[in-house]
């Protein structure tokens, strides 16, 4: 039911990778949900226009037509409502271990998060000290943001997402995860450790482990 519902089905596949959902089970309701999705709401405008109709005169069919579709938008926008969208920071690794190839399928799954969440994201490039810190709408704006090629920590990255004001509360890492991490996020501070690259590896946690762990493989 998370493709009828817009503000959930934006992060079905990324909690789906988190938790390590099996793909075929993810592909079934996926596919599922599609059909139903594309199917049912043809069904339900055929259904409406046929039986309207002949309830309602053509002359007065307009105006209830723009009724229901202003209902519909209504109805829509409710979940975003309710549950307004969450501040997401992203965070590329652009220290020296990062190959041009680990940066584009970084940057494509930046972008992906982007295009999710539908609207600006807070982007920040950063290897051993962030680089760039700036609020982003376009994929071309973090491409621009690029910089570094130093070594690694994560450490940086975390004081500074979590000394802004508000802060996010959620914090995208795309790394190929060879350098420490903090001992704790700052409180409130949800983290999604997304690992690209064939000889990606978890980060350095000098504590317990936090955080969700997605990885990604290369095409």
């Amino acid at each position: 039911i998370a493709r009828f519902m817009p503000f959930i089905r934006t992060f079905v596949p990324i909690v789906a990778g988190a938790v390590s959902m099996d793909w075929r089970r993810f592909m079934f309701f996926n596919l599922f949900g599609g059909l139903l999705w594309a199917i049912g709401l043809t069904l339900v405008g055929y259904g409406l226009g046929a039986f309207g109709s002949h309830v309602i005169s053509p002359e007065r069919f307009d105006a209830y037509f723009l009724v229901f579709i202003f209902a519909v938008i209504i109805v829509s926008m409710m979940p975003a409502l309710i549950h307004p969208i969450p501040k997401v920071a992203v965070v590329v690794d652009t220290s020296g271990s990062m190959s041009p190839r680990d940066l584009s399928v970084a940057l494509r799954e930046a972008t992906g998060v982007l295009q999710a969440i539908g609207a600006q994201v807070t982007f920040l490039s950063s290897d051993a000290q962030v680089g760039a810190v700036k609020e982003v709408s376009s994929p071309q704006e973090m491409v621009n943001s690029l910089g570094g090629g130093g070594g690694t920590s994560f450490i940086p990255a975390f004081e500074v997402v979590g000394q802004m004001k508000p802060m996010p509360e959620v914090l995208v890492y795309l790394t190929d995860g060879m350098g420490p991490a903090p001992v704790a996020p700052p409180p409130g501070l949800h983290t999604v450790w997304v690992l690209v690259g064939d000889s990606a590896t978890e980060p350095y946690f000098p504590a317990a482990p936090f955080g969700d762990m997605v990885r990604v493989e290369l095409d």
